[in-house]
């Protein structure tokens, strides 16, 4: 694990555990002050993911530097979303379950009520 340059507003604290490797999500984390610098990264960017991963458990109060995708906006396997669909003055919209981790720009499955799997740009989904 390299260490980090950390200037005081680059830091995340824990806000729930996280296993060794797993997927690091932007709702686990708060801003923090570093209180050091050099503070070792516990990440690395796994690019068949898209996402960056923990490489080791962190608990809850630990003190990290920011993660390169931090803040990005994701849907994960198991969110229920609204698909959206515009007609002119028409919008339907119908709920729909994720089935695959998705961001801005790709295109995912998700599974209607009905059972029937749809594949749809992140774009066309409201949280």
């Amino acid at each position: 694990m390299a260490a980090l340059p950390a200037r005081a507003q680059d830091c995340l604290r824990v806000q729930v555990p996280i296993a060794a490797g797993a997927i690091a999500k932007t709702d686990a984390f708060a801003d923090a002050a570093c209180g050091k610098v050099g503070i070792p990264n516990p990440f690395h960017y796994e690019s068949r993911l898209g996402a960056s991963i923990a490489e080791r458990p962190l608990m809850p109060g630990d003190v990290v530097p920011r993660y390169p995708d931090f803040g990005v906006e994701e849907l994960s396997p198991g969110d229920t979303v609204d698909l959206e669909a515009r007609a002119g003055n028409i919008l339907i919209a119908r709920k729909v379950e994720v089935l695959q981790r998705a961001r801005p720009g790709q295109r995912l499955f998700v599974k209607a009520a009905d059972g029937s799997i749809l594949s749809v740009a992140f774009e066309e989904l409201a949280r």
